[in-house]
């Protein structure tokens, strides 16, 4: 297989039942807004769910709201003021149930939480105590409350900051200027920062003492292009395949140019975890010796003795087989261990899995720390080698250091990118593999409410009668943009309901038919590990509304449990007056909260776009679940 070089331009750029819209059921719209930091006031504020007529708030220290905490018994107005004291600096939750009409029924609302002010500077970033941080960080800061300016000690000596000696001292900061870039920093290195603040009687606030520890970069895959002659083209540092003798491939066959006349590279560039690009990793264990590796190897060895963690981030398609991915650590001896990943499953999530590998597990080996030579990134099973399949994987933001901070679990994602594409049918702009109506595997779509569907003469325009799939540069081409091009989260293929397209090809008069109707939902995900109030679903969304007397072009969300219930996450129309107005919103990522009844284990999602006619779109993309596991 060769490498060749083109040039590519790169453009930045619920209702329970069919038509029956129902209204939100729990309490939205907090104020103070959910994860709100810097909060002084004790008015509560929120937008009540359809059918509610009182309201129970609780407010306390843990997200775990017990009876002990409600504050507001049966309150009548959506408006509550808490005439308790909050302690400066802490973190509070509070949740709002909607007791409905008939005064009996309760509706469980959302866990939402804000930080009050502190006294002195609060809410570092970098977290105090984070032992992974980047060699050119950014430290911020909250102000303390009645502070008029900040005075910032920093320096690798902890003496010299709790002193506040001149060689720590970095001068005093306008309050508005909470924020310091140290330029960059070595490695491996333990850093101390202070903030003072001075208050308007001009006494001193000291501020507590904060540390963090700076990582060791390994790769950031920023710096490969498609110089091949320098040796700068990625799979001339990290040997694949076509050197190795295994089924890897690296990089692209043909490079990328972000403009005509810049430096392209063989790098991916539309997936990555940070900076601007990655390293895509094509594996094939189909064939012998059934495995697929990619090795970099340094000139001079690399010293890891001063970290406790090797750690890397990968993401996968949905499309890939399942693989058992490694990593081998090598020192300049050939001495080498080996860590893989503990569920091969994982290489089929698209979506950032960052891998923290105790570096323990190399030196347990006889791997010296202090002379690696080589790290190798494999899938499949060298001392164990059987057939397998084929995907592809990409790893971003390599390093060791020490271990970051807790993340959410992903119990599911899914971006669409290992759909199959296929021609356009009825759209204008042509296109061999631009659109399909076959959702991924296990997903399901309803379109049964898209007037004329079955019948190709009077299902309107083929390719939007109902939810379907289409790369998202070939979707904004084909329907003259009109701010479809916006949609600069959603990357490759997307799912999109788009009725204003659909209604540019005959098709059964949609007001008798019920108007456009159509829902995707997604297999029946497991939750059954998921911490009570930690489920969140997130989205990147595409929406453009437009209502008339004819259209109400209306979405909602919806996630159904395993004991049969409904719980309604959202719902947007588009009607101005009404409380769940969602106005033009063509470029955001949308974060909801769902709250599980107890003992569930699993839910299906359910996303569904109606009332609509000749109204605009709705396409989203990128869809997670994340939970904090017990």
């Amino acid at each position: 297989m060769c490498r060749k070089l083109v040039f590519l331009t790169v453009i930045a750029g619920v209702c329970l039942a069919a038509g029956v819209a129902v209204g939100g059921i729990k309490a939205q719209k907090p104020n103070p807004a959910d994860g709100a930091v810097g909060v002084m006031s004790p008015l509560f504020q929120w937008v009540k769910g359809d059918n509610a007529m009182l309201h129970n708030v609780y407010l306390g220290p843990s997200p775990e709201l017990t009876e002990g905490d409600l504050v507001g018994n049966r309150w009548p107005s959506e408006v509550f003021y808490f005439t308790g004291t909050l302690d400066p600096g802490v973190t509070y939750y509070w949740r709002v149930d909607e007791i409905q009409k008939d005064g009996v029924t309760v509706v469980t609302g959302d866990v939402w939480s804000f930080m009050t002010q502190a006294l002195t500077a609060y809410y570092p970033t970098p977290a105090d105590g984070a032992a992974d941080v980047g060699l050119t960080p950014t430290l911020t800061w909250m102000a303390g409350a009645s502070a008029k300016e900040h005075h910032l000690y920093f320096s690798d000596s902890l003496d010299a900051v709790t002193q506040g000696t001149a060689e720590a001292d970095k001068g005093v900061l306008d309050l508005a200027v909470a924020t310091f870039a140290p330029g960059e920093l070595p490695g491996m290195t333990t850093y101390y920062w202070r903030v003072d603040e001075t208050l308007f009687d001009n006494t001193v606030q000291t501020g507590p003492v904060w540390t963090f520890t700076t990582f060791l970069s390994v790769d950031d895959f920023e710096s490969y292009t498609d110089n091949m002659d320098d040796g700068e083209a990625i799979w001339q540092t990290w040997v694949d395949g076509l050197t190795n003798g295994t089924g890897s491939y690296v990089g692209y066959e043909e490079a990328i140019r972000y403009e005509e006349d810049t430096k392209g590279t063989f790098a991916e560039i539309t997936f990555v975890h940070g900076g601007s690009q990655s390293m895509p990793i094509d594996f094939n264990n189909v064939d012998e010796p059934y495995y697929s590796e990619a090795a970099r190897t340094w000139d001079e060895t690399m010293d890891w003795s001063g970290a406790t963690t090797l750690t890397l981030y990968f993401r996968g398609r949905s499309s890939n087989s399942v693989e058992r991915l490694y990593v081998k650590v090598e020192d300049d001896r050939g001495k080498s261990g080996v860590a893989a990943y503990p569920d091969a499953n994982q290489v089929a999530l698209p979506a950032w899995t960052r891998w923290e590998v105790p570096l323990s597990a190399f030196s347990d080996a006889g791997v010296d720390l202090t002379a690696v030579e080589s790290l190798y990134i494999g899938m499949g099973d060298p001392d164990n080698a059987v057939a397998g399949g084929t995907g592809i994987l990409f790893f971003d933001d390599i390093y060791v250091g020490g271990p970051g901070p807790v993340l959410p679990t992903i119990l599911f994602a899914e971006d669409f990118e290992g759909l199959v594409l296929g021609p356009k049918v009825d759209e204008g702009e042509p296109g061999d593999a631009v659109w399909t109506e076959t959702p991924p595997p296990g997903w399901s779509i309803d379109e049964s409410g898209i007037p004329g569907i079955g019948d190709p003469t009077t299902d309107g325009v083929t390719e939007w009668a109902g939810w379907s799939f289409a790369d998202r540069l070939w979707w904004v081409k084909t329907a003259a943009d009109q701010n479809r091009s916006q949609f600069t989260k959603g990357t490759g293929t997307v799912a999109i309901a788009d009725p204003d397209e659909w209604d540019d090809a005959p098709h059964t008069d949609s007001a008798s038919a019920g108007w456009y109707k159509t829902y995707i939902s997604t297999p029946a995900i497991d939750i059954s590990a998921a911490k009570a109030g930690t489920l969140t679903l997130t989205f990147d969304s595409s929406w453009r509304p437009e209502f008339d007397d004819n259209y109400h072009q209306t979405a909602n969300g919806t996630a159904t449990f395993d004991d049969g219930t409904t719980e309604v996450l959202f719902l947007w129309e588009s009607d101005s007056s009404s409380p769940n107005f969602k106005t033009d919103a063509t470029n955001e990522t949308v974060t909801i909260k769902i709250a599980a009844p107890t003992g569930a284990k699993t839910m299906v999602l359910t996303f569904g776009l109606f009332d609509a006619g000749n109204d605009w779109w709705w396409a989203f993309d990128n869809v997670q679940v994340t939970a904090t596991v017990e």
